[in-house]
């Protein structure tokens, strides 16, 4: 599994706000909006030949917006989508996508400045999700 696949699979899983994947780049993109990025999953679990069982992601969302009430406005409906939620990624079995208390409260971006508004604010929500391979 790879992390863009995994990603891409979450995209789906999130229908509001609008959802980027990765890096923003040069993009200008729309507020509210979540930002979804991954590691490459690791070896979770290892059989006794040491081979790979399962692999574990780490998932990172981001979410922007421009008041704290939108962003837990739209941290509320991102939670509802991922919270349990089982993606379905090609030859792989996806265990159920948790969240991981990551402690971070709502920030202001300092290094981003929206013309006629001034500078937005985020709020990053961790998750992971355990996979394994199907045979094939």
């Amino acid at each position: 599994m790879t992390a863009s696949a995994l990603i891409a699979a979450l995209e789906h899983l999130i229908d509001w706000p609008t959802v980027y994947s990765g890096n923003l780049g040069s993009k200008d993109p729309e507020y509210p909006y979540v930002l979804v990025t991954a590691g490459f999953p690791q070896a979770s679990e290892r059989s006794q030949a040491r081979t790979v069982q399962a692999r574990e992601a780490r998932i990172r969302t981001t979410i922007a917006g421009f008041t704290q009430d939108s962003i837990l406005q739209v941290a509320g409906a991102v939670v509802d989508s991922l919270e349990g939620a089982r993606p379905s990624v090609p030859g792989w079995v996806v265990g159920r996508v948790e969240g991981v208390p990551n402690g971070q409260p709502i920030q202001t971006d300092d290094d981003v400045v929206v013309p006629n508004f001034g500078h937005p604010m985020y709020l990053v929500l961790d998750w992971v999700a355990t996979a394994s391979q199907l045979p094939g």
